[in-house]
Protein backbone atom coordinates (compact mmCIF):
# COMPACT_ATOMS: atom_id res chain seq x y z
CA UNK A 1 0.00 0.00 0.00
CA UNK A 2 1.49 3.23 -1.11
CA UNK A 3 1.02 6.40 0.71
CA UNK A 4 1.33 9.82 -0.08
CA UNK A 5 1.43 12.65 2.08
CA UNK A 6 0.39 16.18 0.78
CA UNK A 7 2.10 19.35 1.75
CA UNK A 8 0.17 22.64 2.00
CA UNK A 9 2.22 25.42 2.52
CA UNK A 10 0.50 28.27 3.72
CA UNK A 11 1.27 31.74 4.20
CA UNK A 12 0.55 32.81 7.86
CA UNK A 13 -2.15 35.47 7.92
CA UNK A 14 -2.80 37.88 10.79
CA UNK A 15 -5.54 37.00 12.96
CA UNK A 16 -7.14 40.79 12.62
CA UNK A 17 -6.00 43.80 11.90
CA UNK A 18 -4.03 45.50 15.00
CA UNK A 19 -6.09 48.03 16.44
CA UNK A 20 -5.95 50.80 19.35
CA UNK A 21 -8.79 51.34 21.68
CA UNK A 22 -9.88 54.12 24.28
CA UNK A 23 -12.03 52.50 27.41
CA UNK A 24 -14.48 53.78 28.04
CA UNK A 25 -15.24 54.42 24.57
CA UNK A 26 -17.12 57.36 25.16
CA UNK A 27 -16.36 60.22 27.68
CA UNK A 28 -18.80 61.37 29.51
CA UNK A 29 -18.25 64.78 31.71
CA UNK A 30 -21.02 66.16 34.65
CA UNK A 31 -20.18 68.84 36.27
CA UNK A 32 -17.93 71.82 36.49
CA UNK A 33 -14.86 69.90 38.03
CA UNK A 34 -15.57 66.12 36.20
CA UNK A 35 -12.49 63.89 34.56
CA UNK A 36 -12.79 60.86 33.21
CA UNK A 37 -9.75 58.16 33.83
CA UNK A 38 -9.35 55.69 30.92
CA UNK A 39 -7.29 52.80 29.69
CA UNK A 40 -5.86 52.55 25.95
CA UNK A 41 -5.54 48.75 24.60
CA UNK A 42 -3.75 47.78 21.75
CA UNK A 43 -4.69 44.27 20.06
CA UNK A 44 -2.28 43.30 18.08
CA UNK A 45 -1.93 41.32 14.64
CA UNK A 46 -1.79 37.78 17.18
CA UNK A 47 -5.21 38.96 18.68
CA UNK A 48 -4.56 39.47 21.90
CA UNK A 49 -5.40 42.72 24.14
CA UNK A 50 -2.89 44.34 26.21
CA UNK A 51 -3.26 47.60 28.71
CA UNK A 52 -0.61 50.84 27.04
CA UNK A 53 -2.05 53.14 28.81
CA UNK A 54 1.37 53.62 29.91
CA UNK A 55 3.42 53.96 26.31
CA UNK A 56 0.51 56.12 25.64
CA UNK A 57 0.56 58.65 28.04
CA UNK A 58 2.77 60.95 27.41
CA UNK A 59 1.38 64.75 26.37
CA UNK A 60 2.73 64.48 22.85
CA UNK A 61 0.46 61.64 21.80
CA UNK A 62 -2.50 62.27 23.87
CA UNK A 63 -4.71 65.30 22.66
CA UNK A 64 -8.28 66.62 23.92
CA UNK A 65 -10.38 68.90 22.96
CA UNK A 66 -14.54 69.80 24.05
CA UNK A 67 -15.59 66.97 21.41
CA UNK A 68 -13.39 64.35 21.45
CA UNK A 69 -9.82 62.34 23.17
CA UNK A 70 -7.46 61.25 20.58
CA UNK A 71 -4.33 58.49 20.93
CA UNK A 72 -2.31 58.05 18.80
CA UNK A 73 0.12 55.09 19.94
CA UNK A 74 2.17 52.65 18.09
CA UNK A 75 1.23 54.19 14.51
CA UNK A 76 -2.48 53.76 15.38
CA UNK A 77 -4.97 56.28 16.46
CA UNK A 78 -8.28 55.96 18.64
CA UNK A 79 -10.55 58.58 18.89
CA UNK A 80 -13.21 58.70 22.17
CA UNK A 81 -16.24 61.32 22.04
CA UNK A 82 -16.33 63.85 24.99
CA UNK A 83 -20.04 64.58 26.26
CA UNK A 84 -19.97 67.65 29.00
CA UNK A 85 -23.14 68.80 30.79
CA UNK A 86 -24.08 71.07 34.04
CA UNK A 87 -20.23 72.66 33.16
CA UNK A 88 -21.54 75.95 34.40
CA UNK A 89 -22.84 74.69 37.93
CA UNK A 90 -20.78 74.79 40.67
CA UNK A 91 -20.46 71.15 42.18
CA UNK A 92 -21.38 70.77 45.84
CA UNK A 93 -19.05 69.64 48.31
CA UNK A 94 -20.06 66.66 50.17
CA UNK A 95 -18.24 65.94 53.56
CA UNK A 96 -18.84 61.90 52.71
CA UNK A 97 -17.40 62.05 48.96
CA UNK A 98 -15.01 64.95 49.23
CA UNK A 99 -13.51 65.44 52.75
CA UNK A 100 -13.36 62.56 53.98
CA UNK A 101 -11.13 60.39 51.35
CA UNK A 102 -8.62 63.01 52.18
CA UNK A 103 -8.19 62.06 55.59
CA UNK A 104 -8.12 58.44 54.27
CA UNK A 105 -5.64 58.98 51.66
CA UNK A 106 -3.13 61.85 53.33
CA UNK A 107 -2.42 59.20 56.40
CA UNK A 108 -4.57 60.69 58.47
CA UNK A 109 -7.23 58.45 59.28
CA UNK A 110 -4.89 55.13 59.92
CA UNK A 111 -4.58 53.31 62.95
CA UNK A 112 -0.97 54.99 63.33
CA UNK A 113 -2.29 58.39 63.55
CA UNK A 114 -5.85 59.71 64.42
CA UNK A 115 -7.59 56.80 63.06
CA UNK A 116 -6.36 54.88 66.20
CA UNK A 117 -8.55 53.61 69.17
CA UNK A 118 -7.25 56.62 71.05
CA UNK A 119 -6.42 59.03 68.50
CA UNK A 120 -3.87 61.65 68.71
CA UNK A 121 -3.31 64.52 70.99
CA UNK A 122 -7.21 65.04 71.70
CA UNK A 123 -8.83 64.52 68.18
CA UNK A 124 -9.57 61.02 66.97
CA UNK A 125 -10.95 60.41 63.36
CA UNK A 126 -12.99 56.79 62.80
CA UNK A 127 -10.64 54.60 61.48
CA UNK A 128 -10.24 54.95 57.40
CA UNK A 129 -13.57 56.99 57.45
CA UNK A 130 -15.56 54.24 58.41
CA UNK A 131 -18.37 57.04 60.39
CA UNK A 132 -17.77 59.91 58.36
CA UNK A 133 -20.70 61.56 60.74
CA UNK A 134 -18.53 61.01 63.97
CA UNK A 135 -15.45 62.52 62.17
CA UNK A 136 -17.71 65.65 61.04
CA UNK A 137 -18.16 66.48 64.80
CA UNK A 138 -14.82 65.76 65.91
CA UNK A 139 -14.00 68.33 62.92
CA UNK A 140 -16.55 71.13 63.98
CA UNK A 141 -17.55 70.14 67.53
CA UNK A 142 -16.02 70.28 70.94
CA UNK A 143 -13.97 73.20 73.24
CA UNK A 144 -11.06 73.08 70.02
CA UNK A 145 -12.97 72.86 66.75
CA UNK A 146 -10.73 72.49 64.15
CA UNK A 147 -12.57 74.47 61.37
CA UNK A 148 -12.82 77.80 61.35
CA UNK A 149 -16.63 78.28 59.03
CA UNK A 150 -15.65 82.33 59.41
CA UNK A 151 -12.86 81.97 57.97
CA UNK A 152 -11.75 78.50 56.66
CA UNK A 153 -7.98 79.25 55.70
CA UNK A 154 -7.28 79.90 59.22
CA UNK A 155 -8.53 75.94 60.30
CA UNK A 156 -6.66 74.35 62.28
CA UNK A 157 -7.02 71.17 60.34
CA UNK A 158 -5.43 73.26 57.42
CA UNK A 159 -2.75 74.68 59.53
CA UNK A 160 -1.93 71.35 60.77
CA UNK A 161 -1.73 69.30 57.13
CA UNK A 162 0.58 72.25 55.61
CA UNK A 163 2.58 72.18 58.41
CA UNK A 164 1.85 76.10 59.46
CA UNK A 165 1.40 74.79 63.00
CA UNK A 166 3.85 71.88 64.33
CA UNK A 167 2.33 68.52 63.18
CA UNK A 168 3.30 65.52 64.89
CA UNK A 169 2.46 63.28 61.60
CA UNK A 170 4.29 66.24 59.94
CA UNK A 171 3.45 67.95 56.56
CA UNK A 172 0.70 66.40 54.33
CA UNK A 173 -0.45 68.65 51.48
CA UNK A 174 0.51 71.89 50.31
CA UNK A 175 -1.97 75.37 50.52
CA UNK A 176 -2.40 75.31 46.49
CA UNK A 177 -3.38 71.36 46.38
CA UNK A 178 -6.69 70.42 45.79
CA UNK A 179 -7.04 68.19 49.65
CA UNK A 180 -6.72 71.91 50.69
Amino acid sequence: MRRTLLCVAVMAAPLCAAKLTIHPDKIELAGRDASQTFVVSYAGDDGYERDVTRECAPDNVARASLKEVKISCKGLTAVAPVTAKGTAKAPTISFVRDVSPIFTMSGCAGSNCHGSIRGQRGFKLSLFGYEPKLDFEALTAGKQPRVNVKEPEKSLILAKATAQVAHGGGFRFAADSLQY
